[in-house]
């Protein structure tokens, strides 16, 4: 990828109308801060095509950030192989999400990892982002210990909210180590 080409990222949850979509809106947001040069989908392993964005997702979104959430244009998308081979980085937030692409997409091994760690473990050193993901060694790893972020389907408005916590941290921290 030539030097002035932004960076390719998916973010994957498990049905892509909350963690994944608030993910690549933190790092949207972020990136754009810092001038980093990345362009974002989404997708769900298990996502029912064109559902919207959950609408506790934007209330948490809303009340943690204390800022109004634009998500209303989100639309659910089922992780394919043209967004495989499109991405640079595969950003999962679960470790169970990151043995599904590498069963499914085995070519994808090398550059699908959670969120928790890119964002403890991506260099920092210059390199384009698809070298320091590669230098990282992802396919050898189990993913034991990888951390989650907990999917807050089902739970109460306050898994929502801790969640949102979770993934502005996570996010932030990412987007300082993506600036290189």
């Amino acid at each position: 990828m030539p030097l002035d080409e932004p960076a390719h990222v998916v973010v994957l949850c498990h049905a892509n109308v909350a963690r994944s979509v608030v993910a690549a809106h933190l790092l949207r947001d972020a990136t754009d801060e810092r001038g980093i040069a990345l362009e974002l989908r989404t997708a769900g392993t298990h996502a029912a095509e064109g559902q919207p964005v959950s609408a506790r997702t934007v209330a948490a979104m809303e009340k943690v950030t204390g800022l109004p959430a634009a998500l209303g244009a989100h639309r659910a998308h089922l992780l394919n192989s043209a967004d495989v081979e499109w991405s640079d980085l595969i950003i999962a937030m679960e470790v169970s999400q990151v043995r599904f692409v590498r069963r499914m997409h085995p070519e994808a091994a090398d550059r699908v990892a959670t969120l928790a760690v890119l964002a403890h473990e991506l260099p920092g050193d210059g390199r384009s982002l698809l070298e320091r993901v590669l230098s990282l060694g992802l396919e050898a790893r189990d993913g034991s210990a990888d951390g989650d972020i907990e999917d807050p389907a089902g739970g109460d408005d306050g898994a929502y909210e801790r969640a949102t916590r979770v993934l502005i941290d996570r996010c932030v921290e990412l987007a300082r180590r993506l600036n290189g």
